[in-house]
């Protein structure tokens, strides 16, 4: 009797790990900026999404999060797609560099091209990556744009 009482208070603890709670991350979302017109709407929206705090002048994003934990399986990694287009500080251009420069043999991104609606984008030149996450920048208009995925 007392290993079975063992044995269902162990089934338990791990039924509870594996359920729904709010430190599972996230919730799952495909959205963009177009929805959420004021920017104060869009900075929280965005801070839910990413483990940064900058200031913007003006935000777009769209965003595609896949929040793999559930109740009925284990906790799974996350995928996301997070794209920012941003007009910044000038003085908080450089927050945004990375250490790599994207390599001049590789061609240029344009999916911040497609993604931007409000903002110009066209003179993006200066690209960074290190791994996931790639960063264009437009310094003589304090523009930003940024990618982090895993899809």
């Amino acid at each position: 009797m007392p290993n079975q009482r063992l044995a269902l208070a162990f089934l338990l603890l791990v039924l509870t790990g594996c359920a729904d709670n709010d430190n599972s991350g996230p919730a799952t979302v495909s959205q963009t900026s177009a929805s959420t017109p004021k920017l104060s709407d869009r900075i929280r929206f965005v801070e839910s999404y990413v483990n940064f705090r900058r200031e913007y002048n003006e935000l777009e994003y769209n965003i595609v999060y896949h929040n793999n934990s559930s109740r009925l399986s284990a906790p799974g990694p996350s995928d996301w797609n997070i794209i920012l287009i941003a007009k910044v500080p000038p003085d908080q251009i450089e927050q945004w560099v990375l250490p790599k420069t994207l390599d001049e043999g590789v061609p240029k991104p344009v999916w911040h091209k497609e993604a931007a609606r409000e903002i110009d984008v066209s003179s993006v030149d200066e690209w960074y990556t290190d791994g996931n996450r790639t960063i264009g920048l437009d310094r003589a208009r304090s523009i930003i744009v940024y990618r982090n995925t895993t899809l």
